[in-house]
């Protein structure tokens, strides 16, 4: 653990973690619909959020029904 914690960019990224969260997965994305594209703000929010969700949920299961139908590996119970 000290590799990492004498790293300055991993300690810098764990000092400012929320605000790096929230500046990258909500306030970019949704800058970028309502400035950049010129959406709604109604448009740009729900967009966003909902429209995110339900792509990395269908992402999510897509990638789980792949790994049962293709996988090679039998698990036993």
């Amino acid at each position: 653990m000290q590799d990492i914690e004498a790293d300055i960019m991993v300690m810098w990224q764990q000092k400012y973690y929320l605000p790096l969260v929230f500046l990258v997965s909500i306030f970019t994305p949704f800058a970028f619909g309502y400035y950049v594209v010129g959406d709604s703000f109604a448009v740009s929010f729900w967009g966003h959020l909902v429209l995110r969700h339900v792509l990395i949920l269908n992402f999510v299961c897509l990638i789980n029904s792949a790994a049962h139908k293709w996988g090679y590996k039998a698990y036993d119970t």
